[in-house]
């Protein structure tokens, strides 16, 4: 019988021994091959990360700080019984160009409701960080028992909504609704921030109906507009013009539908404000709206598992205050948007109007990225604010120059405006969008733009020295609010992270050459103020400020972020040994900004400072406000609460310890503290549109991935950098 015969049955047999031995292998083998998480499965996680860190109450305490409601457009903060707000907060609601003024707010209250320790049977409430919604339970001895959600929508950005249901049994809830009538203003100026009221109207009201009522502002508001408010069940007059009284049967829901709409919008505000009420007959179709938009954010938004719980729990809260405060189609957030009055809620280059810009980058939400980025992009008001500081005005036309704190219009107000570093960090803002989405529109119409602007500021800024041979700075305003020196580190490295920048961009669009030369040339001779150890904070620096606190030493933050490129032209081991000294100096933190540590913990990231780097980002947890609700700008200001600076600049801080982008690399893992070895992440933004997923077990590499359009690129399971084209 011929061999070949028994070939098949010889194949068949040696494939049944094999089959153990493979699965053994396979088995036994280190687990480094790709990991894939499903989209449903990524969902699931991230739905019980964010309900395991909603907020929740169960106790009533009046000194508990409010929780904020918002969706970028409205906000405010949820009074303690559920029932609306004391004031109300719009982005586009303005005194005059330079601050915000807030709304009298929508509120309701009952007979015998009002809440005291002594009487309260049962209370709760909860704010879903989800989807925004507060829902609060109250239960009084007196017999008197409501519930009540409240959410500004996410889908119809001027709207609020409230539903209020009796729960008593046998007993009408007997109350009032209080609307927006009066003309809410700050009782002093800067720098204390308390608001007060007038007895000025702001809003002449018509009741239209027993369900509809209308607001329409008095002419000699700086904004004007108009709000609407509907309601399902019929309000009654009071002697009170802006005063109702209502009436919820047991088991009944009382809902109230509230449209605010200003002049920045449309001139036609007074019509289209009504008209915005279609579709409101049903609020649960509009509650669902509202979490599938919500749901819809937090899909794009990168999910992160991270050793120490504090922190991971900071970065979801911290991406939930952002999505509520930021985001306006016209305007730029203040410090403590929807919050409180802090800085008469103006926006700040580098504050909140910065930081929540990067933050909405490194979150990949880039469309809410680019309406901020027009909200910086004002020209007029960026040459007007040139003319201040170019010796024999802005002649060219070409010099930008953003405000330290801006106006409606984008020009200064005047106040701290010295600070000229805030022109390479505005700078940065368009820089890091164009590198990140490669957006060559973006690139040609604000980027160049704004590059060439702000580097003809600096080369028309900058004086050469003929005792050191090389181009210097006038006397500035440091980033240390409080220092006024010549040639500051702050202001040096801006200048030359700018005029580089420029120069590269002028190049890659081959573009003014005559210009770029000029820029180069400046950027080249320019004068870094140092020692053989350290970088110094100016010209002439003795080292001899000992400093903590409020201001601190904070010029170093520009040796690695947001001017990271500078790194080649920078003395890597003095610029460690900057950031230590300084953080020393510094009295590692103490009584410092939050932001400010998370700006001294990105320039850390820069160098592979993992350990030194959560040192300094831990300085945030001190910034907690007394009832843990919030973060403030500082430990030694917590009544600035909802610090938007603070909670946007922490939010880069875990992002750029698992991934971060550096010329044509993708660097994983750059900077994360020995004691952090386990960590998962998915979908975190990185250059050009990528997104990159890695995990880190027992403090090795599983896998780190790159994809683009939900195809992968590369992957690595070394902490190897990933080259690109």
């Amino acid at each position: 019988m011929p061999v070949t015969k028994y070939i098949p049955l010889l194949m068949w047999w040696v494939s049944i021994l094999l089959i153990p031995i493979f699965l053994c292998i396979n088995s036994c083998r280190p687990k480094k091959e790709r990991e894939t998480v499903t989209v449903p499965k990524l969902e699931g996680l991230r739905d019980s990360m964010l309900g395991s860190y909603s907020f929740s109450r169960t106790d009533f305490d009046p000194e508990k700080l409010e929780l904020l409601a918002g969706n970028g457009e409205m906000g405010g903060l949820v009074r303690a019984d559920g029932l609306g707000f004391d004031f109300i907060w719009c982005s586009d609601l303005w005194a005059n160009k330079e601050f915000r003024i807030p709304l009298e707010g929508v509120k309701a209250s009952f007979e015998n409701a009002e809440l005291a320790q002594d009487g309260i049977v049962h209370y709760s409430q909860k704010q879903s960080l989800q989807n925004g919604i507060v829902d609060t339970q109250v239960q009084l001895k007196n017999g008197v028992y409501y519930g009540s959600e409240v959410f500004f929508s996410a889908d119809s950005k001027r709207m609020l909504l409230l539903k209020i249901k009796n729960y008593s049994k046998n007993r009408e809830l007997q109350g009032k609704l209080h609307l927006p009538k009066s003309k809410f203003m700050y009782a002093s100026s800067w720098p204390e921030y308390t608001i007060g009221t007038s007895n000025t109207d702001m809003f002449n009201l018509r009741r239209i109906n027993n369900y509809e009522i209308k607001g329409k502002s008095v002419d000699s508001l700086f904004t004007q507009g108009a709000w609407y408010l509907k309601s399902n069940l019929p309000l009654s007059k009071t002697n009170e013009s802006n005063v109702f009284e209502m009436e919820i049967a047991p088991g009944a829901e009382q809902c109230f539908y509230f449209s605010y709409i200003t002049d920045w919008q449309t001139s036609d505000f007074s019509d289209i404000v009504q008209n915005s009420m279609e579709d409101l007959s049903n609020f649960n179709r509009v509650r669902t709206k509202h979490v599938n938009q919500w749901a819809v954010d937090w899909a794009i938004t990168p999910y992160l598992e991270l050793p120490d719980k504090r922190h991971e729990e900071l970065f979801y809260r911290s991406a939930f205050w952002l999505f509520c405060t930021s985001g306006s189609e016209q305007f730029l957030p203040g410090e403590s948007q929807f919050a409180n009055g802090c800085w008469n809620m103006k926006p700040f280059t580098y504050g909140a109007a910065g930081w929540s810009t990067l933050a909405f980058m490194h979150l990949g939400h880039f469309e809410k990225a680019k309406k901020m980025l027009m909200n910086h992009y004002k020209p007029k008001g960026l040459r007007k604010n040139a003319d201040l500081y170019i010796t024999g005005g802005n002649e060219s036309d070409l010099a930008f120059s953003f405000a330290h704190e801006a106006q409606t219009d984008g020009t200064t107000t005047g106040t701290c405006d010295e600070q000229r570093h805030v022109n390479g960090f505005a700078l940065a803002l368009f820089h890091k969008y164009y590198i990140m989405t490669e957006d060559t529109e973006f690139l040609h119409q604000y980027l160049y733009p704004v590059a060439k602007g702000v580097a003809e500021f600096w080369s028309d800024l900058a004086v050469w020295d003929n005792t050191i041979k090389a181009y210097t700075f006038p006397v500035l305003r440091s980033v240390s609010e409080d220092l006024f020196e010549k040639s500051l580190l702050d202001i040096v490295l801006s200048a030359k992270w700018s005029l580089d920048t420029a120069v590269y961009y002028a190049e890659l669009l081959k573009k003014d050459e005559p210009l770029s030369s000029k820029w180069s040339k400046v950027s080249k001779n320019m004068h870094i103020p140092q020692n053989k150890r350290y970088y110094l904070e100016f010209l002439g620096d003795t080292e001899e400020r000992d400093y903590a606190s409020y201001q601190g030493i904070r010029a170093p933050v520009y040796l690695g972020y947001p001017t990271s490129e500078l790194g080649k032209d920078l003395n890597r081991e003095k610029a460690m040994n900057t950031l230590e000294h300084a953080w020393m100096r510094n009295h590692s933190g103490n009584g410092m900004l939050g932001f400010i540590a998370s700006w001294y913990a990105l320039a850390a990231q820069n160098y592979g400072l993992g350990n030194l780097a959560l040192e300094m980002a831990d300085q945030n947890f001190n910034c907690y406000d007394p009832s843990h609700t919030a973060l403030s700008e500082g430990p030694e200001n917590r009544d600035r609460h909802y610090f938007l600076t603070t909670t946007s600049a922490y939010l880069l801080f875990p992002l750029n310890m698992v991934v971060n982008s550096r010329g044509n690399d993708i660097v994983p893992f750059p900077a994360v503290p020995e004691d952090w070895t386990n960590l998962v992440f998915h979908q975190v933004p990185a250059k050009g549109g990528r997104h990159v997923s890695g995990t880190l077990k027992n403090g090795e590499v599983q896998y780190f991935r790159v994809e683009k359009n939900k195809k992968v690129m590369h992957q690595t399971v070394r902490r190897d950098t990933i080259r690109l084209n």
